[in-house]
């Protein structure tokens, strides 16, 4: 029994020294190789250059040898990237889904969407998933060497990463990276960062040309947006008009169309029914005493749905459309066969309008037809009220009652010397002053 125990301590032995021979064996063909591969021997292991940059080499005795790596990038020094989980620190999203999945990087912006290439990309995620990091702008990780990781193969892909991260100017990477990288969000933000960051120069006046021809419409809409000028402004225009692309996108290129989108390019999406009406009736309030958007605005009183007529009549308040030309058209929409949108337009007038409307409103109400329903008369009076309670000097002198429609007639006021109407039944009046200018006749001001 004592002869078989001694026997077994003897090959534990022998086993450990042979295992030992082993990593010394491995560390010694892991120091040569580091001698032929030009790095010098120093206190704590091996020095050298890679690509340029400064180099440092651990090695661990140990089965499989280990090697602790240091390269210092040359990179800002608050550049870090480390495996995505609860402690790591994350400032920038790359907009690569699986990258940002695996990886939490920060530093500057500018910097890090110029060096994030599709290439590099895949090159840090393999360092970070196989242990390493990068902190204060310098690579470092273990590593395990053996036969299918040898010490060249690791340096050339430590190598590979680092020209990733430090090789060329930014400006140009970003311009690569808009002609290269697959991810259309990694290009738009290349795009925008040139834009912001390089505004003069000439990698930026490339992009700009390359941009405006894109597919993707939204590389198109931030082109356009910092080409400026009528370049800029054409490629907007069309963006706005593309029935294609999706309403969101085609709303942001007509908000980019400053001070105010052209009254043509407004006419056209106001009158077919677009997605984008609205906007466009809404922008058409942007060109005050422009009679070409006059136009437009009062035209749509004539055609409009129910949902639209607020933004019209909105419009109309910042324009100073006559009285007879407002008057005229809400004389047409009375004809017309759909009272329920008639009676939202005289309402949104009320709630919305300004002295003019009230002037036109007041004409329209006294020379309305007696057939007409109870609830467009209604309708009427309730908008005229909520003017005249704004503006009280809106109709110049001029009072008539609202109340009862069965009698009542014109008449000169002797104190006044205005047009009163007189009825029956007035306990409600409405009031309008009384200025038999210029203003009742052909008058002009807010709609």
């Amino acid at each position: 029994m004592i002869l078989g125990f001694l026997l077994a301590a003897l090959s534990l032995g022998a086993l450990w020294r042979l295992r030992r021979l082993t990593q010394v064996g491995a560390l010694r063909a892991a120091r040569v190789e580091a001698l032929t591969l030009g790095l010098a021997p120093s206190r704590r292991g091996f020095s050298g250059a890679l690509a340029g940059r400064p180099l440092r080499l651990t090695f661990t005795l140990s089965a499989p040898t280990r090697v602790e790596i240091e390269l210092d990038l040359e990179a800002p020094t608050n550049f870090s990237a480390r495996a995505a989980g609860l402690l790591a620190q994350r400032q920038l999203l790359a907009l690569d889904p699986v990258f940002d999945l695996h990886v939490w990087v920060t530093g500057p912006e500018d910097w890090l969407r110029g060096r994030l290439d599709v290439s590099t990309r895949f090159a840090l995620r393999r360092w970070i998933e196989r242990g390493g990091r990068v902190e204060a702008g310098a690579l470092r990780g273990a590593r395990v060497l053996d036969k299918s990781t040898p010490l060249t193969s690791l340096l050339h892909e430590i190598e590979g990463l680092a020209r990733g991260l430090c090789e060329g100017e930014t400006p140009a990477r970003l311009l690569d990276n808009l002609q290269r990288d697959p991810i259309p969000e990694v290009r738009r933000a290349c795009l925008k960062q040139l834009t912001l960051a390089h505004p003069r120069h000439a990698e930026t006046r490339e992009a700009l040309a390359l941009a405006l021809r894109s597919d993707d419409a939204l590389i198109r809409l931030i082109a356009a947006r910092a080409q400026g000028g009528p370049d800029g402004r054409a490629a907007l225009a069309a963006l706005a008009l593309d029935p294609r692309l999706d309403p969101a996108t085609r709303h942001a290129a007509l908000r980019a169309l400053k001070p105010a989108p052209p009254i043509p390019l407004l006419s056209t999406l106001s009158s077919r029914g677009d997605p984008l009406a609205d906007a466009a009736i809404e922008a058409l309030g942007d060109h005050p005493q422009r009679p070409e958007a006059q136009a437009v605005l009062l035209e749509a009183l004539l055609r409009v749905d129910a949902h639209a007529v607020e933004p019209i009549c909105e419009a109309l308040t910042r324009q100073a459309i006559s009285v007879e030309a407002l008057e005229l058209r809400l004389a047409r929409r009375l004809r017309g066969p759909d009272e329920a949108i008639t009676r939202a337009v005289v309402e949104a007038l009320g709630a919305r309008g300004g002295p003019t409307s009230a002037l036109a409103l007041a004409r329209l109400r006294r020379g309305m037809d007696r057939a007409a329903t109870p609830r467009l008369a209604r309708a009427l009076d309730q908008a005229l009220d909520a003017l005249l309670a704004r503006y009280p000097e809106a109709l110049g002198g001029l009072s008539f009652s609202t109340e009862n429609k069965e009698d009542g007639g014109l008449s000169l006021t002797p104190l006044a010397g205005a047009l009163s109407p007189q009825r029956s039944s007035s306990e409600h009046q409405t009031r309008l002053s009384s200025k038999p200018s210029s203003s009742s006749s052909s008058g002009s001001g807010s709609a």
